[in-house]
Formats: structure tokens, sequence, C-alpha cells
């Protein structure tokens, strides 16, 4: 989805584009953008912005406008007693933004996006929202947009007398939206507040990526309906404010989108976003410090200075109070815009909006895109780390109120000594040294942030971990006392001695396991809740107590198992068995995250293995043989080449093809590989 914001000191306006990838953007010099090329080339600047997994359009939002990165658990919600994955819309915890802090914002597009922001306020009607219905996205998704229904999308405004029926009318419907002459009044009320925002949110491209590839005709000239629907958007917002310089710009994207026209992964079509500022108060094109990369080479973008960012660097950068009004455009996959306005003509500390922090954001202004001295970039920092560690103080009271044991974070036991450093090099006008001390305790802040988020990590790996071995040791004894053949003696003595381990308490009868298996849940039971734990933890610690609880009602048949093993010695044989398996399991668990592993091992099967069958069988069946050594060969091949293609409906058709002929191929030659079986096993008898 994308989306256009504008955020303003007298009243904000933002705007982002969704789906957007940074390389369909820059590559040829912004080719499909001009707009957007002429404020890279001459009056603004260009980064990458990296976004996090998930790469998806709410964790997205929430980074460039609250300034964090959400838990992933944020896409379900639980709602009317029942789990749902409204959760995409309506937060599971409620947590402060930029929209939140403005005193007013005005947000048009999709409905998936807009109601998080609009329901999470502190002031329900600080949030205004101006949405299409929501089977808008289903006719643009499908591709299929039939005259009923775009006549439906030009109740209110001109559909510009388009013939192309895709997603990028959803694009068409917020630009027309945001020009409607209804919109006048809304513009007045702008003009005389202070600190608001215009958000303006594009699903287009979003959409049509996911129906039809990023590499297609119609996204690709979606990309040239935004540039030239944000070139509108801006040149309007100028004109009525008359062209008094005062506005800066942000442009940039909540995610990407793969060739395979998804996203969701880490894959760097999805996590790497652009982002474009200019304006007032932001840095103009660096020619003297370029970047040569392999990015800015393949872009023809090697002659200008790029410094990159993290997603959630937007949100501090949008709040400075060093403007009057800023327009913010976010594109979920490619793009966000920005703009602001200096109050006054004195333009004292701040940021670009003038709106305090959000309350949770947890990264760095982007300093480099700031065209302002250095003691004003110094205070920025200052404050921001400040903002962040106030966070940390929050997060250690709240873990050590619930804590035993508590081990503090020790690299900011003297954190007061670090705070005063800073305020003493900006005293004596150190900036660059503030900066860096600044920015230092704000990295620090961050890693404390994360030691209590993740402080009961080892409790939960461990449990987590013991009670799926206890379903291993489970399932296999289970499998070794019903189907491996053992003696039926060794488990009636087995069945014996657990009789003999039975007792009473209170009329109820039970073995020494249960009885362990309760005692052990109840002391744990106690410590969590003392730990004020969620309720899950107890559903861990219930799964590892009860499949322990069965294995050592085995225990007598896993001992009778492992001494008749070592007294026969055919335990050698079968440890070296089960540590195949256990390598050959590894294998396959190894190729999910690269699956080039896969092609020594089928080498080595199509090969080796013919070699181990009995020489009758080869002699009979020459050819099989050799079809499976080309097949195997040829499939390790394949796992070498890269995993996204361009689609080919000719590939999949010669696909289709290999598969039927194989299958008559198979169908054909399976009962004569039967009898060369039956033939090689009579003669070597």
């Amino acid at each position: 989805m994308s989306m256009i914001m504008l955020l303003l000191h007298i009243d904000p306006r933002h705007s982002t584009a969704d789906g957007l990838r940074a390389d369909k953007l820059f590559e040829k010099q912004l080719g499909r953008a001009p707009f957007l090329k002429d404020i890279v080339m001459n009056t603004g600047s260009f980064r990458i912005s990296r976004t996090h997994v998930p790469t998806e359009s709410r964790p997205g939002h929430v980074a460039l406008i609250a300034g964090f990165y959400e838990d992933v658990s944020a896409v379900t919600s639980v709602l009317n007693n029942r789990l749902s994955f409204e959760g995409w819309k309506h937060n599971p915890v409620e947590f402060d933004s930029v929209f939140n802090e403005s005193r007013k914002t005005w947000s048009f597009g999709s409905p998936d996006i807009l109601p998080m922001f609009a329901d999470g306020a502190s002031d329900k009607h600080r949030v205004e929202t101006f949405m299409y219905p929501p089977e808008f996205e289903d006719f643009a998704e499908k591709g299929n947009l039939d005259k009923q229904h775009t006549r439906s999308f030009s109740l209110s405004f001109d559909i510009r007398k388009t013939t192309v029926l895709d997603a990028s009318m959803l694009d068409t419907w917020v630009f027309d939206k945001v020009d409607d002459k209804n919109m006048t009044p809304v513009f007045f009320r702008i003009h005389s507040r202070v600190m608001f925002e215009f958000f303006v949110g594009l699903l287009g491209l979003d959409t049509n990526g996911h129906a039809h590839r990023p590499y297609s005709k119609k996204y690709l000239n979606n990309i040239q309906l935004v540039d030239s629907g944000i070139q509108r958007f801006v040149e309007n917002w100028d004109a009525f404010f008359n062209h008094d310089g005062k506005t800066a710009y942000v442009f940039t994207e909540d995610h990407g989108m793969s060739n395979r026209g998804n996203h969701g992964d880490g894959n760097p079509d999805n996590t790497e976003t652009p982002l474009i500022a200019w304006g007032a108060g932001i840095a103009g094109p660096d020619r003297k410090n370029a970047v040569v990369d392999s990015y800015s080479i393949d872009w023809g973008l090697d002659k200008l200075k790029r410094v990159d960012v993290n997603q959630a660097d937007v949100a501090p950068l949008m709040v400075r109070k060093q403007f009057r009004h800023s327009l913010y455009t976010s594109n979920l996959a490619v793009a966000n815009l920005l703009i602001s306005h200096p109050p006054t003509s004195h333009q004292t500390q701040s940021t670009l909006i003038g709106i305090p922090y959000p309350m949770n954001s947890v990264d760095e202004p982007p300093l480099a895109y700031l065209n302002n001295n250095a003691h004003y970039k110094a205070e920025a920092a200052f404050r921001n780390a400040r903002q962040i560690l106030r966070q940390f103080f929050v997060k250690q009271e709240s873990k050590r109120s619930t804590e035993l044991f508590f081990e503090p974070f020790p690299f900011l036991l003297n954190h007061e000594t670090l705070i005063q450093e800073i305020q003493g090099l900006i005293a004596e006008d150190l900036m660059d040294a503030a900066i860096e001390k600044s920015q230092e305790l704000a990295r620090v802040c961050i890693e404390g942030l994360r030691y209590y988020q993740i402080y009961d990590w080892l409790f939960l790996r461990g449990m987590i971990s013991v009670g799926y071995l206890g379903w291993i040791a489970n399932r296999l004894l289970f499998v070794f006392k019903n189907y491996a053949g053992y003696s039926f003696g060794a488990i009636e003595e087995d069945e014996r001695d657990r009789k003999m381990h039975i007792f009473s308490f209170a009329n109820t009868r039970f073995d020494k396991a249960t009885f362990g298996a309760v005692v052990f849940f109840a002391t744990f039971s106690a410590f969590m809740h003392m730990k004020q734990s969620h309720p899950n933890y107890y559903l861990y610690i219930a799964f590892l107590v009860h499949l322990w609880a069965q294995v050592f009602k085995e225990c007598r048949f896993a001992w009778t198992l492992i001494t008749s093993n070592l007294k026969s010695g055919a335990w050698m044989m079968n440890f070296s068995k089960g540590a195949l398996y256990f390598i050959g399991l590894e294998f396959l668990v190894y190729s999910y995250f690269s699956r080039e592993i896969l092609t020594p091992a089928l080498i080595v099967a199509g090969i080796v293995w013919p070699m181990l069958t009995p020489e009758s069988f080869q002699k009979y069946n020459a050819g099989f043989v050799w079809y499976w050594r080309i097949s195997c060969i040829g499939t390790s091949i394949f796992l070498m080449l890269p995993v996204e293609f361009d689609e080919d409906i000719r590939l999949v058709t010669l696909g289709g093809i290999l598969i039927l002929v194989s299958g008559i191929f198979a169908a054909y030659f399976s009962p004569l590989y039967a009898t060369s079986i039956e033939i090689s096993i009579e003669k070597s008898e």
C-alpha cells in the first residue's frame, strides 16, 4: 500500500506508497519517476531505509509513524473473546505515534491501515479518516473491475477518464479525493491550526505487485502514476502556502516486494526501501562525498552521497520542532513523503513537525538529512537519547518488580555520568563529540531494552527444548515397545515393576512418576505466579511435565532395551544407523536455509547408490540406473539456480509435459523393475 503524509507545524500532511521496491524506483536514475528524479539530482537527498521482518504493512507503518518495531504477534489479537486476524487493524497494546502527538490528523487511503492509528489515538477525534470501501481492494486485486464498480469509484471525484481498470485506480481515488473541491474547508482549517498532519495512503502498487508481479507493465506504470500524483500533490500544497519555501518533504515506504509478488520475509527486495527527503531544513545533494557501491552503480546514482537508515529512524525525524508544517509520505513497499514549514523566522531548536517524540520511539533521528548547525544536531541527538533512556528505566522497574533474583543491565549503571559528560561537551561547544556520545548512549539504551525484552528467553527456550526432547523420547519408546520386535518378556517385567511403584493417597491410586509430575508442576506454577508470568507459560510447563512423566513410566523398559543392546553387541550398528538418520535429518533442516546443500547429497545418491545394489540388478536394469543417475545430477544442478524467475508459461507447460512423461515411464517400467528385483534375489540365494 502507498501513502502520503503531510506533517505541518501549523498543519501536517503525510503520503505513503505501499509495495514499491527501492530498485524499481531508483534504477535508471529514477527513469520511471521524473519528478522524484529532479528532487534527487537537484534539491534533496536519497537513502535506503531498511525494514525489519516481518515486512508487512502494519509493522512497517508502526515503525515509520511510531518509531519502534512492533512484536510480530500484533498481527493477531483477541476480539470478542476469540482469536482474530483483525489485529492487523486493531492494536492489542496501544502505543504513542506521530499522529497521536499532533493536534489533528486527516488521513486518506486504505481501510487496512488507517483505523489502527485512528482508533489508537488518545483523543478519538484527533485522527480523521477518509477511506474507500474494503470491497474496492478486492475488485482491484482480482483485476476485473467492471463498469458498475468503476462508476462506484467516481461517485465523489473524477477518475481522470482513465481506461485502466486495475489496482492503480485505488491511488487515483486517493489523489482525486485530496484534490476534491469539497476538501477546501479542510485546507482552511489546516491554515489556522498548529502541529497537524495530513496522511494519504496509496495501495495500488502493493496490489498490482501481488497480482501481476513487480516487473509487470501494470506495476511499472503504477510507479509513474504515483510520481505524477505526488507532483500534483506537492505543487498544489506549495501553491496553497504561496511557495514560501518553508516546506520539507520525506518520501519513503513500509516494505518492498519480491519477484514472486509477495513480501513478509527478510529478502533484500522486501527489506530495502527508498527514502527521499527535500525542502526546508533538509540537506541537498552532496556530490563531494559520493558513495560508490553496487547499489549506486546499478542505479546510476554513484555521483551522490547516500547514508542509509533504519526504518524507525523516520519517526524521530518527523517530530522535530524546526518547522511550521511538514508533509510525510510513506509507501509500504517503496515510498513516504514528509513536508514541514518552520513556525517562525527564528527556527529555534526542535524538529521537522514541532511535536514531542512518540513515547515509544527507540531509534535515532537521521541527522545527515538535516541542513542545520552542529549545536542543533547535538541537542536533537541528546534529547532522543534521553527519551530512550526513560523508556529503559520504565522497562527495568517493570522487570525488577516481578523477578525474585533480578540481574540489572550492567552497562547503564553509570548513566548519570554519561549524561553529565554529554552536557559538558555541548557546553564546551564540542558538538561532534556530543553527537557521538549521544548516539552511543542511545544505542546502549536500546541494547538495555532488548536485554529486558529477552530476559526470560533462557528459561523459555530451555523449558520448550526439554519438552520436545521428552516428546522425542516418548515416541521412540512407544515405537520400540510396540513395533520393533523386542521380547515380550521384557515388557511383562516392565509391567510388573510399574505395579510395584503404585501407592494410594487420599483414596486415589498414584504411581511415582505421576506423583512427581504433579509436585513438579505445582512448584513451577508457584514460581511463575510470583513472576506474574503469561498464562501460556503454564501450558509450556504442563506440556513438559506430561511428556516426561510418560517417559519415566517406561524407564524399566528403556533400561532393559539399553542393556540388551550392550550385551548382544548390536549397539554399534544401531548407533551408526541412528547417527546416519540424524545427519540426514540435519541436512534436510539446513536445506530450508540453504538448499544448495542438497546438491552434493543428490550427486552422491545418483552415483554411489546404484553401486551398492547387487550386480545382477545393475545388469538387468542398466537403463533404469542411468536414468536415475541423470535425474539426480540434473536435479542437483537445478538446486544451484536462483529461486526467483520471471514467469514464463512455456516453462510451466514444459514442466507439466516432463512430469507426464515421467509418470508414463514409471507406469511402464515399474513391473519390469519388480521382476528384476525378484530375479536378483533368486540368484543371490
